[in-house]
């Protein structure tokens, strides 16, 4: 699904947010079960570009979603 330069290409913006949403829906009932908090880290390393933001975005709006702590660096 990635480009040449390794990123998803902005028409697959609605695949990127559905893949997001449901990684992040997995990995909350996991901790509910577990009985542990989830802070969301290692997201998002990619280039400059628009295609870039979409997909550090569309992690974003999941993580959000369940009102989740994050850090991005």
């Amino acid at each position: 699904m990635c480009s040449a330069t390794g990123e998803p290409p902005l028409s697959a913006k609605s695949t990127c947010e559905k893949f997001h949403k449901d990684k992040i829906d997995v990995r909350v009932q996991n901790a509910k079960d577990l009985g542990v908090g989830l802070f969301i880290t290692e997201f998002g390393a990619c280039a400059n570009t628009k295609a870039c933001v979409m997909e550090i975005n569309a992690a974003l709006d999941a993580i959000d979603a369940h009102m989740l702590s994050w850090g991005y660096w």
